[in-house]
């Protein structure tokens, strides 16, 4: 009791060291300071520890969506009753977040982002602010399920100095940790499947939609236990992200003069611009290969036209479409008209060898103008499409989607002419786009 009683006179004491007064009285009635901080401290506790699970257990599922769990936890104070394994008491006023307007506006939110999240274009543009953004949300929603008799007790609480925001401070920084760390590891997913044709944004969405679902039921039934099970998953994250790190640097290789590590594929050092003397092949996915290119100017330039299809520098490999590479501030290979040129020469070419394929698999049904549409995005319009700002490339992926509509429609009728006809008016679509955005 002694210990406690000094350390809350010594909050209590900074708190109000400039109020001489009051810290006089203070002085004189500590006993009487004791239990009034006490009960303030217990009635917190009390309070705030089915809010403290509830911010804890929704901070994974805060950084994987910001609307949806926000939407859950309106319905969850709106409607307590409704959820017989919560234990939730109704509070004592109406909330911010349990207003009609706000749950309405907030399950909008929550459904265009679960639709949104599936759009690879739509994600490249959204993954930038994600870290910030949430945070927010997540605090905004952390003091809308605060009733006016717990902010009351949290005020006596920053009146004693502990401050009322320091749960929320904490956690939405944790919100940003995770998200950053999310976001780390879906890069390295669109780095491999930048255009969706892989479906691996899809998926990892899907999976993403179905753990903040099925998550937020697991804390209200479960607590302690579901923050356990959320923490474990977030372990296994991390441990994938670091796999990812390192993997990356050992593949990088060393600089034959300055020792700077580069991507295997650059052909130049990206600090001192020393060319380089061991160059691996980039395939068409993006993966390094094992055979190195000749040091010969033909295979310079091959090399340096198959990097600009991955999004990559042709200088120094690091990923960008920007008209300066960011990293070794050279000027974008496309500014020239002669590689501009030279680059959709080199994707018409395979244009002509995938739409014999493309016929010949239009044959077979379903799965042939399957494969036929999954090769050409990969393979011929890929390269295109990502040396295009995304914000430009949207209007292309909406006609896109209504081919491939079509396609599914109309395929088992006439696939062997739909799908060579998909890949040609396709890839004049974006050869078009292409060539208006680098005039």
């Amino acid at each position: 009791m002694f210990i406690l009683k000094l350390v809350l006179f010594e909050i209590v004491f900074f708190d109000l060291n400039q109020n001489d007064y009051l810290l006089k009285d203070l002085l004189v009635y500590g006993d009487i300071i004791l239990p009034i901080n006490l009960y303030l401290l217990t009635s917190y506790l009390t309070m705030s520890l089915a809010i403290l699970l509830h911010a804890v257990g929704t901070i994974p599922l805060f950084a994987s969506r910001a609307f949806l769990p926000a939407f859950l936890t309106s319905l969850l104070f709106r409607f307590p009753s409704a959820f017989p394994f919560a234990d939730v008491d109704a509070p004592s006023a109406e909330l911010f977040i349990t207003q009609t307007p706000v749950m309405i506006v907030l399950g909008l939110l929550a459904i265009l982002e679960i639709l949104a999240d599936k759009n690879t274009d739509i994600k490249l543009l959204w993954i930038q602010a994600e870290p910030f953004l949430k945070p927010i949300i997540y605090s905004v929603m952390l003091l809308g399920v605060v009733d006016n008799d717990s902010e009351a007790i949290m005020q006596g609480i920053y009146q004693a100095g502990m401050g009322d925001y320091v749960m929320i401070f904490f956690t939405a920084g944790a919100v940003y940790g995770l998200t950053a760390l999310r976001t780390s590891i879906q890069e390295w997913l669109l780095e491999i499947d930048g255009d969706g044709d892989l479906f691996l944004n899809f998926i990892f969405s899907s999976i993403e939609d179905t753990f903040v679902f099925f998550g937020f039921f697991l804390l209200l039934a479960t607590g302690i236990g579901a923050i356990i099970f959320f923490g474990i998953i977030v372990g296994i994250l991390y441990l994938w992200q670091q796999r990812i790190k390192a993997n990356e640097e050992k593949q990088k290789i060393n600089c034959i003069s300055c020792q700077h590590k580069n991507p295997p594929f650059a052909l130049e050092c990206s600090k001192c611009h020393t060319p380089q003397n061991t160059i691996h092949k980039i395939g068409f996915l993006g993966q390094r290969k094992e055979a190195q290119i000749n040091d010969t100017a033909k295979d310079r330039k091959k090399q340096m036209l198959n990097l600009l299809t991955q999004e990559r520098c042709g200088y120094c490999a690091e990923k960008t479409n920007k008209k300066v590479c960011p990293t070794c501030r050279k000027e974008h290979i496309l500014n020239s008209s002669e590689n501009r040129k030279a680059y959709v020469m080199f994707v018409q070419k395979r244009y002509a060898l995938w739409l014999p394929l493309s016929v010949g698999l239009g044959c077979i049904p379903i799965l042939g103008i399957a494969i036929a549409v999954l090769g050409a995005n990969l393979y011929v319009f890929a390269p295109l499409k990502r040396q295009i700002p995304t914000a430009k490339a949207i209007g292309v992926q909406i006609l896109t989607k209504l081919f491939i509509f079509l396609i599914i429609f109309f395929g088992s009728l006439a696939g062997f002419i739909l799908a060579p006809l998909y890949c040609s008016i396709r890839f004049f679509m974006w050869r078009t786009a292409f060539v208006k955005h680098w005039k």
